[in-house]
C-alpha cells in the first residue's frame, strides 16, 4: 500500500541498527503505527473520504475525522498499475 519512495524514506529514517529485520518495512510501519496506536483507533470510526483528486498518475485524498476539526490528505501515486500511499500517515491541509 506504500508507494516506494514512501518505503526508502521509512528504512533511511529508522536509523542504523544491529538487527537487519529491524529496518524490514513492515518492522518500521509496525512500530509507527504502535505509537500511533490511539489516536488511529478513536479516529478510524469516523473516517470520511470527502474528495479524490488525480491527474497523470499522481493523487490527493482528502478526508475528514470527528476528532479533528481540518481536513486532512494524503498524497497517492500509481505504480505498476496500482495505487499506493506517499505517505504513511495522513497530514493536515496547508
Amino acid at each position: 500500500m506504500l508507494a516506494s519512495t514512501a518505503v526508502e524514506a521509512l528504512v533511511e529514517e529508522s536509523g542504523d541498527s544491529t538487527d537487519p529485520s529491524a529496518r524490514t518495512c513492515s518492522a518500521i510501519v509496525s512500530k509507527l503505527l504502535r505509537l500511533h496506536h490511539r489516536q488511529l483507533v478513536a479516529a478510524l470510526g469516523t473516517l470520511k473520504v470527502t474528495m479524490v483528486r488525480v491527474q497523470a498518475g499522481i493523487g490527493l485524498v482528502v478526508m475528514r475525522f470527528a476528532t479533528t476539526p481540518e481536513p486532512r490528505k494524503i498524497p497517492v501515486r500509481r505504480e505498476a498499475g496500482v495505487w499506493k500511499m506517499k505517505d504513511v500517515l495522513d497530514s493536515g491541509m496547508p
